[in-house]
């Protein structure tokens, strides 16, 4: 069986590329996609998606994959911030009794993130809660995965 650990170390071919966060399966194919590497090596973590086909080996506490940080640096990130809009009154001071001709708007924006997952699949990450017909069964603690079918057991 193939082991995707997750919060795992994560290897490139030259060096450190972070920590693996998230696995992506195909639930009707019940094979891995992708997995979800947060890169430190940029001033703020970004979480990348980062297609099967790139990774070399696995162990239980390390992935290992075969690119280079700079190539996994231009794989899509697996967040996305979109920002809304949000008017705010604006009370310069005034107590709230007479707020009327006194108070203006001005505009926030808020963020909100995105899962970046693709169509159809899902995001599978340790602690993640599991249901049978029946009732709770569970969390996810780790995935195995056939190496000869590429599929997930279950």
């Amino acid at each position: 069986m193939i082991n995707f650990p997750v919060n795992a170390k994560v290897e490139c071919a030259d060096g450190s590329a972070g920590e693996s966060t998230t696995i992506i399966v195909n639930p009707a194919t019940r094979q891995v996609t992708h997995v979800v590497i947060e890169d430190k090596g940029y001033p703020r973590p970004i979480q990348r998606l980062v297609p099967i086909e790139h990774i070399e080996s696995t162990t239980a506490n390390m992935i290992r994959l075969r690119c280079t940080l700079a190539e996994l640096a231009k794989m899509e990130p697996f967040v996305e911030t979109h920002y809304i809009r949000n008017e705010v009154p604006d009370y310069k001071g005034v107590s709230s009794i007479a707020l009327e001709p006194y108070a203006t708007t001005h505009t926030d924006f808020i963020p909100i993130e995105e899962e970046r997952i693709p169509p159809g699949e899902l995001a599978v990450r340790r602690g993640t809660e599991v249901e049978a017909t029946d009732g709770h069964i569970g969390q996810v603690g780790e995935l195995l995965v056939d190496p000869a079918s590429g599929y997930s057991c279950s």
